[in-house]
């Protein structure tokens, strides 16, 4: 009929693949392997038994891999703390809650320090997601454009009233606020010099005692279930 439109093989095609890849990620961030298989076998992929099986097995592992790697480079205070094996397990959990939405995996686990806040697993242990608040400062510092510092606008000081002047810090400054010695704790597990080399470079230091941390000896974390 003229003025009718429809869609051509090809688009069909198109979208009969796009179908596919989506309900594969969607078996890759199942919470389990039954949940991904009954994922998958809804969307009528073209593996079936055993094949499917080891394919999304595959596909979940090397995803857990990605994830552990990424938050490792960005966490890596916590993953001292409480084991590579409990990490990988975490990062993953992580990439089925929030995913990432971009290609460069630095910029991904923003909302990692919540999830560990609000996991009961590691509710002994309150002092672990502000840790992570810090890892992610640092790991965003180290990202940060360079910069170089305007001298002559400290001369607004002099010449202008220093009341209607702001401060514009420079990229790679962060201010994290933490009830907890995470400086410390940050420190003992990484080795004094670098990291005191490291604070003294995007000003890092406790405000707050550090004697409750240290009588804990900075047990790992129990594995978790």
């Amino acid at each position: 009929m003229r003025g009718a439109l429809a869609a051509s093989p090809a688009s069909g095609d198109a979208d009969a693949q796009a179908r596919r890849q989506q309900a594969l990620l969607d078996a890759v961030l199942a919470p389990t392997l039954p949940v991904a298989l009954s994922t998958a076998s809804s969307a009528a992929l073209a593996e079936r038994g055993t094949h499917a099986v080891e394919g999304l097995e595959a596909y979940r592992r090397n995803a857990a891999a990605v994830a552990a790697r990424a938050l490792g480079a960005a966490f890596p205070t916590v993953q001292a703390m409480i084991g590579a094996d409990d990490f990988a397990r975490l990062a993953f959990e992580h990439w089925q809650a929030e995913p990432p939405q971009r290609g460069d995996l630095g910029e991904w686990g923003e909302g990692f320090p919540e999830m560990l806040e609000h996991d009961v697993r590691v509710a002994a242990y309150p002092y672990l997601a502000d840790s992570a608040r810090l890892d992610a400062a640092a790991h965003r510092c180290e990202r940060a454009a360079d910069a170089t510092l305007d001298g002559a606008s400290l001369g607004l000081l002099e010449s202008g009233d220093p009341t209607q002047l702001r401060l514009e810090l420079m990229p790679g400054t962060a201010l994290v606020r933490s009830c907890w010695p995470i400086v410390t704790i940050h420190r003992a597990h990484h080795g004094a010099e670098p990291a005191l080399d490291m604070a003294r470079m995007i000003g890092m230091t406790d405000l707050a005692p550090v004697e409750d941390i240290y009588t804990t000896q900075f047990k790992p974390v129990p594995t978790m279930v």
